[in-house]
């Protein structure tokens, strides 16, 4: 094939693929509408390289996670957030329960089932729902009892869980009208299957923030519109790491002339190069890395031109949309070029905007489907101890110190109230504190606090170890006075 098919083209064909012969199989279209180097690249190369993925199936979104890297960094950076997080035990108030039961509630989150410890289970369950939408669990139950914690959890592949309805819904009250059967595959390939109301009790669907259409049992798969994406990506990895390797790497050519002036090598000279250089030195893998040689050679590069067919910048573009379509901050992937303080800032959103509130709908989930919706006691995953998300300890009394003064001085002014001061402060109200400082309560300090509370008063302006100052601030502190009336007693 020659060059004159090359006059049909719409656009620039990279410089690299203008030569008077195309590989073996390399078969131009005549006319394409595209108009950059990259998609036609695509074009050429994406069939050869890459099948397209169908996200739109399980089988297809298992297939994104394992052929996809991008996928799968992911999926595993969420995975590593989320398990990072401790479990603990608390009651109705959010206080921590110590009790025996919890201690076995714990126990059983470490050890979820005989084959994995709490970090596999979590991947496994984080896998799936990413992967999915939703995750199945499982819970065996002891022979002798149907009630009380399980002796194991188990997370099932959802493409291994199916369930039949009985076409039945609205007019229904219990699970079992409404669903006939569920069935699912263990790892050894055996059918389990579920058909009355109390062994469906031992199934826990835990779903993703995405709903299916028309199904009210399993969400959908968060990669479910991305199967061009990852196509795109895949391709385009496939397309520059094949250039790189299979691409004419540059031209050799003599800088040597004769008496006419003439640069050229002639049949024996070319064979010669052509065994040191392809056959015995460092142009293909496992070769001598040194040439040694008396012809006056050149080598011009020609991969220079590969950088600017603009493939890092479509593979930029399919990894910011994917980040964007999954939810995942795109700083927190490997960039050498991010700034310390946009990482922080990326990895606090992570936390903030999808583990914890994922963490939260898991351990709601975990506490009705392990202790029963009547359980007074719940399990919690806390991501407190971070330092991450702390805060800082200077900034936040700085803030307090502000808050306080400011506050402080419209409340003496007479602007807002005592709660509206305590609000602004960050405390909690006070009952009868919707007043201003004018319309406090005229009864006499010695009637108010009686004969001890006035005692306390005496002794503190009498204790000769306080300044003035301090004994102002008891008093406002400690017997709730204005700071007029504090300052009355202390002279200050």
């Amino acid at each position: 094939m020659t060059n004159d098919n090359v006059t049909h083209w719409k656009f620039p064909l990279p410089t690299f693929l203008r030569r008077k012969s195309y590989p073996s199989g390399f078969i131009p279209v005549k006319y394409n509408n595209l108009t950059s180097d990259v998609a036609t690249l695509l074009q050429y190369f994406g069939s050869r390289l890459s099948k397209s993925i169908n996200c739109t199936t399980q089988e297809g979104q298992w297939k994104a996670y394992q052929d996809c890297s991008l996928i799968e960094s992911i999926i595993e950076r969420r995975v590593d957030y989320f398990h990072s997080g401790i479990y603990s035990v608390v009651d109705t108030e959010g206080k921590p329960v110590t009790n025996a039961e919890s201690k076995q509630i714990l126990r059983l989150l470490a050890n979820p089932n005989p084959l994995q410890n709490r970090a596999e289970f979590e991947q496994t369950v984080m896998v799936y729902k990413e992967v999915f939408g939703f995750c199945p669990l499982y819970k065996v139950m002891p022979a002798n009892r149907t009630k009380g914690l399980p002796v194991a959890i188990w997370a099932i592949n959802p493409m291994n869980f199916t369930y039949t309805l009985t076409g039945k819904l609205y007019l229904q009250s219990t699970l079992s009208g409404i669903v006939k059967e569920i069935r699912f595959m263990n790892p050894a390939g055996d059918a389990i299957v579920l058909n009355t109301e109390e062994q469906y009790s031992n199934i826990w669907i835990l779903n993703g923030s995405t709903p299916k259409k028309d199904d009210l049992f399993t969400s959908q798969s968060p990669l479910y519109p991305c199967g061009e994406l990852v196509s795109n990506f895949q391709v385009a990895v496939n397309v520059y790491g094949t250039l790189l390797k299979q691409s004419i790497l540059g031209i050799i050519s003599n800088r040597t002339t004769d008496k006419m002036g003439h640069q050229q090598l002639d049949g024996t000279d070319k064979s010669d190069v052509n065994e040191k250089l392809i056959k015995r030195y460092g142009l293909i893998e496992e070769r001598d890395n040194f040439v040694v040689t008396n012809a006056n050679l050149f080598f011009q590069s020609m991969l220079t031109n590969i950088g600017q067919l603009q493939i890092p910048d479509c593979l930029k573009i399919s990894v910011n949309e994917l980040c964007n379509r999954l939810g995942f901050q795109v700083e927190l992937l490997s960039n050498k070029d991010i700034t310390f303080e946009n990482k922080r800032s990326a990895e606090i959103m992570q936390y903030q905007n999808h583990i914890i509130p994922f963490s939260q709908n898991y351990c709601e989930s975990l506490t009705d489907f392990l202790l029963g919706e009547e359980s007074t006691i719940s399990i919690t995953k806390s991501f407190a101890h971070l330092p991450i998300l702390q805060k800082n300890k200077k900034e936040e009394a700085d803030t307090m110190n502000v808050l306080v003064t400011s506050y402080g001085q419209l409340y003496k002014d007479g602007l807002i109230t005592r709660n509206q001061y305590l609000s602004g402060i960050g405390l909690p109200e006070i009952p009868e504190g919707n007043l201003y400082i004018t319309q406090a309560d005229n009864t006499p300090l010695a009637i108010k606090y009686g004969v001890g509370g006035t005692q306390a008063i005496q002794s503190i302006l009498l204790d000769a170890t306080l300044t003035p100052e301090q004994k102002k601030n008891i008093l406002i502190i400690l017997f709730n006075l204005t700071p007029e009336q504090a300052a009355q007693m202390t002279g200050r």
